[in-house]
């Protein structure tokens, strides 16, 4: 007896030695895939159609468009080579054949740009997206974009430069004003523009390489549920981390929640994740499990009063009740401290704010926090002429 229970322990203890070892060499090995969770699915792959965060957020993987802001808000190039500016003569003010102030400005495309294909990315795709974007019944967007630049000169394969209406200070960007595949998409766009919509490639051949230009590249789409990316073997930069990526669509944050605790899903993006709250209090409940990261976006959540209200009529009442509210407790009670309290209405991570805090001695001194409640910040109530209540 004593023979087998020590043959039995040895056994339990040598299986145990082996589960550690094979978990600690699963460790070791580099992940060659990840699973990711959105909230949302997008409603068309095409880039210029239907603003939608889920298709921006797939996009970055699949896409490189001319000009670029980075992660620390300075524009750059990604298929371009230089930033075009009235220094480096990249672009010129001219006069518009209107009369009016104009720009001049003219980029060049990098010569290793390839759709997944092997297609070289040219000037002709670009081409291509402005005739498209300059067509009303096309509806392509940005339309303001389209509308400003009256006209596109292709010089070669790789430079173009676009004559604008009016002098901006943002002109070397492109936006979305991106190439697309003429060599796969102009020729359904050119059978009927007003269908165009509904017949491009990016939504009935979501899976054709000749679409792609990022480092992944779709390789399949279950409607509604999730998208598959994988390398980009006509990629000419780095070679990404993964080899492939799931970004699975689960529209309920309670289920998304539980997916990712049971082990199926590997994270969860930030932009179309959980909402704060829930993101703290699975913090406080999983301990270190996860490595969970807050950063400020770029939506500014506010109150508006209706001025019609007869009790809000006086402005002295709108300020007091405005200020009497302690936005700080809000989001300590609320959110746990994880938003951040507006002093303006322009996000503080801004170009322009980046810029005014970068100016050093010379900066005006920062305004005081505004959700300071000041002494006697109800005292305008007592002067103001406040209607009787009604029964």
């Amino acid at each position: 007896m004593h023979c087998r229970s020590m043959l039995t322990l040895a056994l339990l203890g040598a299986a145990a030695v082996a589960q550690a070892q094979a978990q600690a060499q699963a460790q070791a090995q580099p992940r060659d895939s990840l699973t990711i969770g959105i909230s949302q699915y997008p409603s068309t792959f095409h880039p210029n159609f239907d603003a939608m965060a889920a298709k921006s957020y797939v996009l970055g993987f699949t896409r490189r468009p001319v000009t670029a802001y980075g992660p620390d808000w300075q524009l750059g190039c990604m298929t371009c080579e230089t930033l075009p500016s009235l220094e480096n003569g990249g672009a010129v003010r001219e006069t518009t054949p209107e009369g009016k102030p104009g720009l001049r400005v003219t980029w060049r495309l990098r010569e290793d740009a390839r759709w997944g294909d092997g297609t070289r990315v040219t000037t002709a795709d670009l081409r291509f997206a402005y005739d498209a974007g300059r067509e009303a019944t096309t509806g392509l967007g940005p339309a303001e974009f389209f509308r400003s630049a009256y006209e596109m000169i292709v010089e070669d394969a790789r430079s173009f430069t676009l004559r604008f209406d009016k002098v901006t200070f943002d002109f070397a960007s492109l936006g979305d004003f991106q190439p697309l595949p003429t060599h796969v998409d102009r020729a359904r766009w050119e059978a009927d523009p007003r269908a165009y919509r509904n017949r491009t490639a990016y939504d009935t051949e979501t899976a054709n390489p000749a679409l792609w230009s990022g480092p992944y590249r779709i390789t399949a789409v279950q409607p509604g549920a999730g998208v598959t990316l994988e390398r980009n073997a006509a990629w000419r930069g780095a070679a990404p981390a993964f080899r492939r990526i799931q970004i699975r669509t689960v529209e309920n944050t309670a289920a998304m929640e539980a997916q990712l605790l049971a082990g199926q899903l590997d994270m969860i993006a930030g932009e179309l994740g959980l909402p704060v709250e829930q993101a703290a209090a699975l913090e406080r409940r999983s301990g270190q499990r996860f490595r969970i990261e807050y950063k400020p976006g770029l939506i500014y959540e506010h109150l508006d009063l209706r001025l019609d209200t007869p009790m809000l009529a006086d402005r002295r009442v709108r300020q007091a009740m405005l200020l009497a509210i302690d936005r700080a407790q809000i989001v300590a009670r609320l959110f746990e401290g994880r938003q951040v309290v507006a002093r303006t209405g322009v996000n503080p991570w801004t170009r322009c704010m980046i810029r005014r805090r970068r100016t050093g001695p010379s900066m005006p001194p920062a305004p005081a926090p505004c959700w300071t409640r000041p002494a006697g910040a109800l005292a305008p109530t007592a002067s103001a002429a406040m209607p009787p209540a009604s029964g």
